[in-house]
């Protein structure tokens, strides 16, 4: 059962929620939201009978994603929100921008990752007690420590891109906004008169000024947050009564922190063990035993021919036995062991030859023997036509492999050597985009039925005649299928036409997108 902080319309009007912006600042997109004016002051008054249900709505979306192990980002560097911000995301375990937005933190995640490892080679150069720099080289790395620290360090061990974010005042982290819509990611954000709510996934209208407004909106997210890492630990039979957020404690394992480089949140010390248990299951704690490393690094590896490719990704500890030619040599084979086999399990290719060792299996563990470090043959993906052709794109630097990839298949009598750019072109735009499925009747019929409960409520708060309200949600809808759905989207590479556009626009006469496949690094998929 849900088990969401409660909080009243009383409760945000002592917090000061419902002032808004002078009335020659607001954005008439805020008028649903808005219940008049302070004829004194001149501000607007935000209505709290239509900010109190929009904010259960985005607190149930945080604790949903907190109740399945997922990475939530608070986003807050405005001067009256950045210290609650830090505090309130490290309260519950998770990540924080409250500095300065660096751009790309989302959208060029590989360097910000970079960014980040040379921050931690800073603090080991720093903490090497037989260090042979002057001081003066010592104070130099400080400084640059230091700017890398207030920049990065509330992410430094967030791994990967966010689950879902959390923003105070939409105006100064538009920057952020516009990564998050380009990603696909979804937004919690507090929004003031003067906001834009067009691309606000969960919209919660407030005072975004006023540092107890603030203190407030914080403390309930990290509350859902909180509920929704209970409820997970309840599920595997934790037991978590009278259990405080504050209780929580952080793990800081070297070891951890170097191969996942994710938090770790625990509850009492007499619960310690279990609670380990279950966060090792949702990938944020694992045990500092060789047999358990986590290969959380690597590379994904591609071959293709003309009507056939295949994917795989291997894993490794480290960025750097990623970048080894050892390595680099063994995803590329397996990669062409499984297209040459036609491989279609991960078992199958384990299975199969590799050139003097007898099985794939076998060349993994010499190559985990040689390395030093955990290797893990941990995705395969392929696609096949006979109609076409299937072409592909793997996004990274080294040598052709890289951290993440993509197949299409096109079906079509026409030229082959036009087809495969055109799919490459698609295929590319796969890797940036990321979608979630080829077309609206491949989405899943449960998730895009939560999609629509959720959209419903919000404009349900609207209180719009039925008609007006109908034709709301099938306009968030359609935008909905524009961030998830591939022949929906807007192409990357001109965004004024859709992927769909971008087929019929070719050379090439009657093609058919039959399919596609993405593998990303480390992900689920």
């Amino acid at each position: 059962m849900t088990n969401l902080p409660e909080v009243t319309v009383r409760d945000l009007a002592e917090s000061g929620v419902h002032f808004g912006h002078k009335i020659s600042r607001w954005n008439a997109k805020m008028a649903p939201y808005i219940y008049g004016v302070h004829q004194e002051n001149r501000i607007h008054i935000i209505d709290l009978r239509k900010t109190l249900p929009l904010l259960q709505v985005a607190m149930k979306a945080l604790y949903d994603v907190a109740s399945q192990g997922g990475r939530i980002l608070f986003v807050g560097t405005k001067f009256q929100a950045f210290d609650i911000i830090a505090s309130e995301a490290i309260r519950c375990g998770q990540y924080y921008v409250n500095h300065r937005w660096l751009g790309g933190m989302l959208t060029n995640w590989g360097t910000v990752s970079s960014s980040i490892k040379t921050l931690m080679q800073y603090e080991k150069i720093l903490n090497d007690e037989d260090s042979i720099l002057t001081k003066k080289e010592l104070g130099n790395i400080e400084k640059k420590k230091q700017k890398l620290d207030k920049a990065l360090g509330g992410i430094r061990e967030m791994g990967a891109i966010p689950d879902i974010l959390f923003i105070i005042d939409t105006n100064k982290e538009h920057i952020a906004v516009k990564e998050a819509k380009k990603l696909g990611i979804p937004i919690v954000a507090i929004l003031d008169t003067n906001s834009d709510p067009d691309d606000i996934t969960y919209l919660i209208p407030g005072n975004d000024d006023s540092r107890k407004s603030i203190e407030l909106y914080c403390k309930l997210a990290t509350d859902s947050i909180l509920s929704g890492i209970e409820s997970s630990l309840a599920r595997s039979g934790v037991k978590i009564d009278n259990i405080k957020g504050d209780e929580f404690i952080q793990e800081k394992e070297d070891s951890i922190v170097q191969t996942k480089r994710k938090r770790s949140k625990v509850y009492k010390e007499e619960e310690r063990e279990k609670a380990v248990d279950k966060l090792r299951t949702i990938g944020l704690a694992k045990a500092d035993k060789k047999s358990d490393r986590i290969a959380s690094d690597g590379l994904v590896a591609m071959c293709l021919t003309e009507n056939y490719g295949a994917l795989v990704e291997l894993n490794c500890e480290t960025d750097f036995v990623a970048r080894n030619e050892k390595f680099i040599e063994l995803v590329s084979n397996l990669a062409s062991i499984a297209h040459q086999e036609r491989c279609i399990s991960i078992d199958e290719l384990k299975n199969a030859k590799y050139e003097s060792i007898s099985t794939v299996q076998e060349a993994i563990m010499n190559g985990t023997s040689v390395l030093g470090e955990k290797l893990e043959l941990s995705k395969l993906c392929y696609l096949e036509t006979k109609d076409g052709v299937v072409a592909g794109y793997v996004h990274g630097d080294v040598r052709g492999l890289g951290k993440t990839g993509a197949l299409v298949a096109l079906q079509s009598p026409g030229d082959k050597a036009k087809l495969q750019e055109i799919g490459k072109q698609i295929a590319m735009h796969i890797v940036a985009m990321k979608p979630e499925a080829l077309s609206i009747d491949d989405l899943d019929q449960m998730k895009l039925k939560n999609e629509r409960s959720i959209i419903e409520e919000q404009v349900r708060s609207l209180n719009k005649p039925e008609e007006v309200a109908k034709k709301i949600v099938d306009g968030r809808m359609a935008k909905y299928y524009e961030e998830v759905v591939l022949l929906e989207q807007k192409f990357i590479k001109d965004d004024k036409m859709k992927v769909s556009d971008f087929i019929k626009s070719s050379e090439v006469s009657a093609i058919k997108l039959s399919d596609y496949k993405l593998l990303v690094l480390g992900s689920a998929n």
